[in-house]
């Protein structure tokens, strides 16, 4: 049962961070561009990557992790944001 459940778990994780990831790409499709990363290109410089590589995976047990690229809202509330991160465990 463990076995089932550790893999329900993981498929659960899998399936959330895409369907996040597709939210905030909205009409844009994410593209795969390796086995572990996918791109959504909104146009203007903005991209939504969904990526399941990070060098932080050790530290922060981030199993997926979302960047947010060029966006003129994040940019908004502090000119200084080039990039966000969401990480999901």
């Amino acid at each position: 049962m463990g076995g089932c459940l550790n893999w329900y778990r993981w498929l659960t994780l899998q399936c959330r961070g895409v369907g996040y990831a597709q939210q905030l790409a909205g009409k844009s499709p994410l593209e795969q561009k390796t086995p572990s990363v996918w791109v959504a290109d909104l146009g203007g410089g903005q991209t939504v990557t969904l990526r399941s590589v990070s060098s932080s995976q050790g530290v922060t047990g981030a199993r997926w992790t979302i960047d947010l690229r060029g966006s003129p809202q994040l940019q908004n509330i502090n000119s200084s944001i080039k990039q966000f991160e969401l990480k999901f465990r």
